[in-house]
């Protein structure tokens, strides 16, 4: 069992390292968007749809940590 759940508990670490650098790339990638747009070399409208797919996805990301929480929870570790 100890095993079972050692198992799970590093898989979800796992996910939780590849999520933080999946956060660390769209960070990265909004703040190149802003600099772009502040050099007047991207259109305004661009840069909202780009700030708006980035809420999006740390949406996305945000309920995948939850998830990953309650399964800990789950699993009592």
């Amino acid at each position: 069992m100890n095993r079972i759940r050692k198992s799970k508990v590093e898989k979800i670490i796992s996910q939780l390292e590849d999520l933080k650098s999946q956060i660390d790339d769209l960070r990265d990638e909004e703040r190149k968007q802003w600099e772009r747009a502040e050099s007047g070399s991207d259109e305004e409208d661009s840069l909202y749809d780009n700030v708006y797919s980035f809420e999006d996805a740390m949406s996305g990301i945000e309920e995948a940590v939850d998830y990953l929480n309650e399964t800990i929870k789950e699993i009592g570790v």
